[in-house]
């Protein structure tokens, strides 16, 4: 199983490569229905809460394969061990290193048009500036 994408409850596309993985557990107790805010756009981004499946306590041991590269510059040769508490059942993949959000093209555009917009603002800006103080000189 070389890659897994991901969607959860939150809208957070994953990709997820278990190839980086020589050894690989996952230790999960207290399997209980916990609540989190969500805000919605039906409810005109009122304050809602959203019963969530979670784990009380979540433990992660793993080994990486020599030779794989992750973003948390992982030594291969070690045994790592991560504990968490009241993890949603859907985010485990968001625990295991190699883990990356994919952006989609939407979202990308999404940010970029703001930032660009900004961006001629503050050009508009400086060149109405210049040409202030070309004309005063």
């Amino acid at each position: 199983m070389a890659i897994h994408y991901h969607d959860t409850e939150w809208g957070v596309p994953l990709h997820v490569d278990f190839e980086v993985f020589d050894l690989l557990l996952v230790y999960a107790r207290g399997d209980i229905i916990g609540s989190r805010v969500k805000r919605r756009w039906r409810q005109m981004f009122r304050k809602v809460d959203v019963e969530v499946p979670l784990y009380q306590r979540v433990v992660v041991l793993f080994k990486l394969r020599e030779g794989s590269r992750t973003e948390d510059q992982l030594e291969p040769a070690m045994l790592h061990l991560r504990m968490f508490k009241n993890v949603p059942k859907v985010d485990i993949d968001m625990l295991l290193p190699g883990t990356r959000v994919r952006i989609s093209w939407f979202d990308r555009t999404r940010s970029i048009i703001p930032s660009l917009g900004g961006i001629g603002v503050q050009l508009y800006k400086l060149v109405k500036a210049v040409l202030f103080v070309a004309v005063i000189t």
